[in-house]
């Protein structure tokens, strides 16, 4: 027949699952069903190039998390890191540091010297503030080179991490310079070179 089984298998049953995937549970906010796993994540944007714009770094955690170390990279390098403030889940006793590198990207650090922790919870732990420096259309990865979660007693945290992207528009970008010849052959002659590859 067409009968089918509801979430708590009852066979044309009303029993559906809430937005934590819980059969007959009553969660309506996402952010509330807690993590599978432990996870630092990027948010994406869609900009104009040339302009600044902000960029969520979100945590997912079940268990209080006491330190944060992140490395942040966006390839193609065509965007400066202007600023990086705490969000409200940050207690004010913590910490959060951050140094541009030489390399393009940035290190953030959070960190408490009178032990508090991130609290279990998700949603974005801090706003980075980018500007764009370039006119030209295309699509920059925000990624993680390095990531460290620790817990009270200085352990790593296992966890996963999400990359983010920025959807840059602008100018179409110019054509890709041709390939630099090999095997170059230069051969002098009357008021005159031959070149051959």
């Amino acid at each position: 027949g067409s009968a089918e089984e509801d979430c708590a298998g009852e066979c044309n049953g009303d029993a559906v699952t809430d937005v934590c995937g819980v059969c007959e549970g009553t969660e309506t906010d996402p952010t509330n069903c807690g993590c599978e796993f432990e996870v630092v994540s990027l948010g994406s944007a869609s900009i104009d190039a040339g302009d600044s714009f902000e960029i969520p770094l979100s945590l997912c955690n079940d268990d209080p998390v006491a330190g944060l170390q992140v490395q942040i990279i966006d390839l193609p390098d065509q965007m400066d890191i202007i600023d990086v403030q705490p969000t409200d889940r940050l207690p004010e006793t913590l910490t959060l540091s951050w140094s541009e590198q030489t390399d393009g990207s940035f290190i953030m650090v959070i960190f408490s010297i009178t032990g508090d922790d991130i609290p279990a919870g998700s949603g974005p732990i801090s706003t980075l503030t980018y500007q764009s420096t370039s006119i030209y259309e295309s699509n920059v990865s925000l990624s993680f080179v390095e990531t460290v979660l620790s817990d009270d007693a200085g352990q790593e945290i296992d966890h996963l991490t999400e990359d983010g992207t920025v959807y840059v528009s602008g100018e179409e970008p110019p054509p890709e310079p041709p390939e630099a010849p090999t095997g170059l052959v230069a051969i002098a002659g009357d008021a005159e070179v031959v070149l051959s590859w």
